[in-house]
C-alpha cells in the first residue's frame, strides 16, 4: 500500500509538471509521437492482430503524456475508406480502451480537423499542445523517406510555425524549395531553413508536412501516406527523435507515416483521450491491437499517439 500512495505522488507530481507549464521552474517540453503499422489480411476477418509490444514505450528518462490517437489506412493503393472496416483497441496496464472487443475505428473519431480539403490528402498539420523552445542558434533536422510507391518521383515539404518569445512576432521556418524524392533512402532535408538566427528563443507551435503528387500526373492532389517523417532539435532539449515505431523492419529504420502526423488537421482519423490522456512514466508502455471486419484486400493500418515529453 506504501508504495502505491508513494505512485500516486509521483504520478500526481508529473501531471503538475504538464498543467502549469513555467519555463521559469526549468521545464522544457518536446514532441513526442509513438506509432506502429499493423498488416491485415484479406478474407482473415474477425481475427485480432495484435500490434508491435515496442511500438508504444517510453524509452526515455522522462515522462510523456499522450493525449491524441490517430489511424489511417497506410497502402496508397488500398481504398482509404476500408478504414471503416477495421478496429482497434488498447491493452493498458491490463485494462482495455476503450473496450475488451475492438472498436471500429470512426467511432474513435471525437476530434474535428480543418483543413480545405482540397489539400487534406497531401497534408497533416500539428499544433503542439505546449511549445518547443528553440533557443538561440538551435535548429531541427527533418529526415524523410519515401515508404510506398515503386519509387517514384514525389516533392515534400516541412514547415514550422513559432513566435519569438521576447518580441512577440511570429516566425515561419520552412525549406527553401520543396525536396524532391525519387528513391526509398533516407533523405536529410535542406537544413538552413530551420535554424534560428539567434536573436531570441523561439515557441515553436506546430508544424505542417506536404507531400506532392507523383511528377507528371495529372492531378496535382498530393498523398501524404508515401513518406515517413523524422524530427529532433539539434542544439538544447533531448537532442532525441520525436517518433518512436515497431523495431521490426522496416519500420524501425523510418520515422512516423506522415499520414498519421496530422494531429489538427489531415487525411487521418483523430481521437481525443479522455481526460489528462495517457501518463508513460519511464518504462511505461501499452500496446494497439487492430481487426479486420471485411477490407476487400490485404493492408495495413497505421496507428500513432501524440503528445508531449515534459524534461526537467
Amino acid at each position: 500500500m506504501a508504495e502505491e500512495i508513494v505512485t500516486e505522488k509521483q504520478r500526481a507530481g508529473v501531471l503538475a509538471l504538464f498543467r502549469e507549464p513555467k519555463l521559469s521552474d526549468g521545464v522544457q517540453f518536446e514532441p513526442r509521437g509513438y506509432f506502429d503499422v499493423i498488416s491485415l489480411v484479406h478474407n482473415e476477418d474477425n481475427v485480432i492482430v495484435p500490434g508491435n509490444g515496442s511500438s508504444f514505450y517510453n524509452s526515455e528518462a522522462y515522462p510523456v503524456r499522450l493525449t491524441h490517437l490517430t489511424a489511417a489506412v497506410q497502402k496508397i493503393s488500398a481504398d482509404a475508406r476500408m478504414i471503416q472496416r477495421i478496429g482497434m483497441r488498447i491493452r493498458y496496464h491490463d485494462a482495455y480502451y476503450m473496450a475488451r472487443e475492438p472498436a471500429l475505428i470512426p467511432l474513435w473519431s471525437n476530434v474535428l480537423t480543418s483543413i480545405p480539403d482540397i489539400v487534406t490528402p497531401g497534408v497533416s498539420v500539428w499544433d503542439f499542445e505546449y511549445p518547443l523552445i528553440l533557443g538561440q542558434r538551435d535548429s531541427l533536422s527533418v529526415r524523410v523517406q519515401q515508404v510506398a510507391g515503386d519509387n517514384e518521383t514525389r516533392s515534400i515539404s516541412v514547415g514550422f510555425h513559432g513566435v519569438g518569445t521576447k518580441s512577440k512576432r511570429p516566425y515561419f521556418f520552412s525549406m527553401p524549395e520543396p525536396a524532391t524524392i525519387t528513391d526509398a533512402g533516407v533523405h536529410n532535408l535542406d537544413a538552413s531553413g530551420f535554424r534560428s538566427d539567434g536573436s531570441e528563443p523561439i515557441a515553436v507551435t506546430g508544424h505542417a508536412i506536404q507531400v506532392g503528387s507523383v511528377e507528371g500526373a495529372g492531378d496535382a492532389t498530393g498523398d501524404s501516406r508515401a513518406f515517413a517523417v523524422q524530427i529532433r532539435q539539434i542544439g538544447n532539449g533531448t537532442n532525441r527523435d520525436w517518433f518512436q515505431g515497431p523495431d521490426t523492419s522496416p519500420w524501425n529504420a523510418r520515422g512516423v507515416p506522415a499520414a498519421i502526423a496530422g494531429v489538427t488537421g489531415g487525411r487521418a482519423l483523430v481521437h481525443r483521450i479522455a481526460g489528462d490522456g495517457f501518463l508513460l512514466m519511464p518504462g511505461d508502455g501499452f500496446i494497439i491491437d487492430a481487426e479486420n471486419f471485411g477490407v476487400d484486400e490485404s493492408m495495413d493500418v497505421a496507428i500513432g499517439a501524440f503528445g508531449v515529453i515534459a524534461v526537467k
